[in-house]
């Protein structure tokens, strides 16, 4: 595969990585806390599930959708089904907590909510948010 070829990425492709001790958990959802296993590549990803992760120290840089971004202590990312993703390239001090939900799941409890799709179309355009102060 090439660079930059888009690669399907799956939940239990991540769970793998993340939360391996959790593979007899729910394949629905799990939570992680390390970002060192992942693998940072310039390859592009397509994500097929939701994650929301705050980071608690250090820093990471991504790209989301094509627009670079750095995480810092105290931001929450929420990454919706089918954005793409390069990276992640984490310092050596980064440190954060997560959980990851299935498409599936994310339907359900989510996007069936019809006065939720104006905040959802917010999190595509603004996938950080900063809540600690600056």
């Amino acid at each position: 595969m090439k660079n930059n070829e888009i690669q399907e990425l799956s939940i239990s492709d991540v769970r793998s990585k993340l939360a391996p001790r959790t593979e007899n958990a729910s394949p629905e959802i799990f939570t992680f806390s390390d970002l060192h296993n992942i693998e940072s590549t310039d390859r592009v990803y397509r994500i097929d599930f939701m994650v929301f992760y705050q980071c608690e120290r250090g820093e990471a840089d991504v790209i989301i959708d094509g627009r670079p971004v750095t995480v810092k202590a105290g931001d929450l990312v929420v990454r919706v089904d089918q954005q793409l993703m390069t990276g992640p390239r984490v310092s050596d001090d980064f440190e954060g907590r997560g959980v990851v939900l299935s498409r599936r799941l994310a339907q359900e409890s989510l996007y069936g909510m019809q006065k939720m799709w104006l905040y959802l179309y917010e999190l595509f355009q603004h996938p950080v948010y900063t809540l600690s102060p600056a």
